[in-house]
């Protein structure tokens, strides 16, 4: 028998909106009018998804913010957002002049973390040391590491910024994310491991049923966009819907997307895909 799920968004869409009325944004770069040189860049990822494919160990959470004021509604997002993210003491060490997008990644088991920001100004770290990894050279200041030979540049605990350089010379990526529409996202969120399992679960049996959630935003002509991708680990699956203005739906197995288009990015933002169990039972 089909049966209907239970998503949990409440509180994180309480505290996404609530975000999003926030007009300042925390600072990270130096005010003035000072000549910044620019850095020499030895390797540059294709897109945010070349990014986030080759990002080590499944985060538990990945961001994209888009700074570049392209549209009002990114740069609203981006502000609100940074608020928080950019509270991290590794930037008592490193600090930026400009950038046009972030990506950040969290992994709260070990504590660890990343971060790439998209620019071609010059990086100011302080440091101790300088390691060569893989032709890469890592600034470190105790558990922190910068790399700005890269674009986007990276900043984050060593152990990550180690394994990402790895996987950059490696070739190595998440084949879920090769499978991501590809668009020009001005936001994206990731969730992965324990925090996925305390969003989304199957109604009534409080069941773990995913271990990713790819949500994505962009501009499709004068309205907006929104990319939903899940990997489901029991029999569930996307079906269609008139929630939105355009809906749209594929399933693959038990990867399934959903491209949702209003003209509401409010209403865009709030609305889920409508999904499916198939339980069967023994006779």
């Amino acid at each position: 028998m089909a049966k209907t799920l239970e998503r949990k968004p409440a509180k994180l869409l309480a505290f996404i909106l609530a975000l999003i009325m926030i007009g300042s944004v925390a600072v990270v770069a130096f005010r003035g009018s000072t000549y910044i040189p620019k850095r020499e860049i030895k390797y540059e990822f294709k897109d945010v998804l070349d990014v986030i494919s080759k990002l080590p160990d499944k985060p538990d959470v990945i961001y994209y913010l888009d700074f570049s004021k392209k549209y009002e509604i990114a740069s609203s997002i981006a502000k609100a957002y940074a608020q928080n993210l950019f509270k991290n003491r590794v930037f008592n060490y490193v600090k930026l002049v400009g950038f046009n997008s972030t990506i950040v990644a969290f992994y709260y088991n070990t504590g660890s973390f990343l971060y790439l920001f998209d620019t071609d100004k010059r990086i100011f770290a302080s440091y101790d040391e300088k390691k060569e990894i893989d032709g890469f050279d890592v600034k470190i200041k105790g558990f922190y590491g910068v790399v700005d030979e890269i674009n986007p540049a990276v900043i984050g605990t060593t152990d990550k910024v180690y394994e990402l350089i790895k996987n950059i010379k490696s070739d190595n990526e998440s084949k879920i994310i090769t499978r991501i529409p590809k668009r020009d996202y001005f936001f994206i969120r990731i969730f992965q491991g324990d925090v996925l399992n305390s969003i989304i679960k199957l109604n009534q049996t409080n069941e773990s049923i995913t271990d990713f959630y790819f949500e994505g935003y962009s501009m499709n002509g004068s309205k907006y966009e929104k990319v939903v991708a899940m990997n489901f680990t029991k029999n569930v699956f996307f079906v269609e819907s008139n929630k939105t203005e355009e809906y749209y739906v594929k399933n693959y197995g038990g990867f399934s997307i959903a491209i949702m288009v209003d003209s509401n990015f409010t209403k865009l933002l709030t609305s889920t895909p409508e999904m499916r169990s198939i339980i069967i039972k023994g006779l």
